[in-house]
C-alpha cells in the first residue's frame, strides 16, 4: 500500500511540474493535448480525445513508464495507451466517463489503476493482457462493461456493479470468485471459460440468459467450460434455489441459499444513478434507503415495480426487506449517448457545507443556485428557498435530510446531516 501511495504522490509532483513547464501538442481538432516528459505520457485539456491514426506519440510508447490523464478529460479514445508495455501505472481524473476500445491493450506491466467513481463505460479489450491487481474494484456507477474488457489478466476477484445488466467475458483469467448483481440479465457464453472459479455470489432471482459472442457457436455455448462445477459454490437468493437447480447452465454447481435479494434496474440507465444499494444479500427486517440522482437535464419520476406499479415519486425511498425486491428507477428527460459519456452530473459540482450542520448550511456550486428544497427521508418537503445558496435549518431536529439543489444546469439531491 505504501508503494502505491508513493506512486500517486509522484504523479502529483510530476503533474504540477507539467502544468508549469510543458508545451503540449494538440490531438487532432479536439481540446485535448499530449506531452511526453521524463518517462511519463501526459494528457491535458477537456472533453473527448480525438482518435488520430497513427497516434502522434506512437514512437515513444515503448519508453513510457507512467501515464497521467488530466482533470477535464472525459473520454480516453481507442488504443491511446495500447502497446505501452513498460508502463506500470496510470492516473485517471474524476472527470473521466468512458475508457475506449483497447485503450490499455497489451500494457503487460500495468498494475496500478484507480477507477474514478463515475466512469460509465469500459469498452472491448480495454485492459487486455495487463497485470491489474488480484482484486479488481470497478467503478460503482459503471453501466457498460464490454466483452473481453479484462481478458487475460491476473484478476482473482471482481464485484460487478449493480447497473450492469450484461456481464462480459472474463475468459483466460484466474478468477476465483465473482459477485453478480441482482439486476443482471445476461452473461456472455465465454464468461469464466478458462477460470479457476471457486465461488459465485449470484444475486439475481432469475438465472441469467446466455448470449453467444459473435464468433461463437450458438448450438454449443461454452460458459464455465473448464470450471469444476460440482466443487464451485453458487450462492443464490433463497427463493430461487430450486429454479437454479433446474436450469441447465447452473444445475451442476454446488448451490446454496444466501438470503434475500434487493436490486434496482432503470428505464434508462444513462439518465440517472441510485445510491444506497449494496451488492449483497439482506436479512429479513433489514432497512435501507435508496436515493435516486438524475443527470443534468433529467428528472426522477418515481420508483416502480417490474410490472409497472408506482411505489413512490420521492427521490429517497425507505425499504424494509421482507422478501426479494426488484425496483425500477424511472428518469425522464433527454440525454444523448454522447452527453452521457462526456458530461459530468450536476451533483459532481455541488457541495453542502458545513455538513454535518447545526443552524444553517450553504451550497458551493459551479452553477447559480435557483432553488433549495429540504426533505425528510420519506420525501416530505420541510423547507424551500429560492435564489439563495444558504438555508436556515435550526428548527429541524437532529437527523438525516435530503437537499434538492436546483441550478440553471439541472438539479441534484445531496444528503445533509443535522446535528
Amino acid at each position: 500500500m505504501k508503494n502505491i501511495s508513493n506512486f500517486f504522490v509522484l504523479f502529483l509532483i510530476i503533474n504540477v511540474n507539467f502544468q508549469i513547464v510543458a508545451q503540449p501538442q494538440r490531438i487532432g481538432k479536439s481540446e485535448t493535448y499530449w506531452e511526453y516528459r521524463d518517462d511519463t505520457l501526459f494528457f491535458s485539456g477537456k472533453g473527448r480525445m480525438e482518435r488520430v491514426l497513427p497516434v502522434p506519440w506512437n514512437k515513444i510508447k515503448k519508453n513510457v513508464k507512467y501515464g497521467v490523464v488530466g482533470e477535464g478529460i472525459t473520454y480516453i479514445t481507442q488504443s491511446t495507451f495500447e502497446g505501452c508495455n513498460q508502463m506500470i501505472g496510470v492516473s485517471l481524473p474524476q472527470s473521466l466517463r468512458c475508457i475506449g476500445r483497447s485503450a490499455f491493450t497489451r500494457d503487460s506491466n500495468l498494475r496500478y489503476v484507480v477507477f474514478p467513481d463515475y466512469v460509465d463505460s469500459i469498452n472491448y479489450y480495454a485492459f487486455y493482457k495487463t497485470r491489474l491487481p488480484d482484486t479488481l474494484k470497478l467503478p460503482r456507477h459503471l453501466s457498460f462493461l464490454d466483452i473481453a474488457s479484462f481478458h487475460n489478466t491476473g484478476i482473482t476477484y471482481v464485484e460487478v456493479p449493480y447497473k450492469i445488466d450484461t456481464v462480459g467475458s472474463l475468459s483466460a483469467s484466474p478468477l476465483r470468485s465473482v459477485v453478480l448483481p441482482a439486476g443482471s440479465s445476461y452473461l456472455y457464453d465465454t464468461f469464466c471459460y478458462d477460470s479457476l472459479l471457486q465461488c459465485i455470489v449470484n444475486l439475481s432471482v432469475r438465472p441469467q440468459t446466455l448470449r453467444v459472442e459473435s464468433y461463437g457457436d450458438p448450438s454449443n455455448p461454452v460458459a464455465f467450460g473448464r470450471v469444476k462445477r460440482s466443487q464451485c459454490r453458487l450462492v443464490v437468493p433463497t427463493s430461487a434455489v430450486e429454479l437454479y437447480k433446474s436450469t441447465p447452465v447452473w444445475k451442476d454447481f454446488k448451490i446454496e441459499a444466501g438470503g434475500l435479494s434487493v436490486g434496482v434496474c432503470f428505464n434508462n440507465k444513462l439518465k440517472g444513478d441510485v445510491e444506497g444499494l449494496e451488492n449483497r444479500f439482506y436479512r429479513k427486517g433489514e432497512k435501507l434507503t435508496l436515493v435516486a440522482y438524475p443527470r443534468s437535464g433529467c428528472t426522477f419520476s418515481g420508483w416502480k415495480t417490474l410490472d409497472g406499479k408506482l411505489v413512490s415519486t420521492a427521490n429517497a425511498l425507505q425499504v424494509t426487506v421482507t422478501k426479494d425486491t426488484m425496483l425500477r428507477a424511472c428518469f425522464d428527460g433527454e440525454v444523448s449517448v454522447h452527453e452521457a459519456a462526456t458530461n459530468s452530473r450536476v451533483g459532481d459540482n455541488v457541495e453542502l457545507y458545513p455538513n454535518p450542520a447545526c443552524d444553517f448550511f450553504s451550497v458551493r456550486s459551479e452553477y447559480p443556485v435557483a432553488e433549495l428544497v429540504v426533505c425528510d427521508l420519506s420525501g416530505r418537503v420541510l423547507l424551500r428557498t429560492e435564489r439563495t445558496s444558504h438555508a436556515d435549518v435550526a428548527m429541524l431536529p437532529q437527523g438525516i435530510y435530503l437537499v434538492r439543489v436546483c441550478t440553471n444546469r439541472g438539479s441534484c439531491v445531496k444528503k445533509l446531516v443535522k446535528r
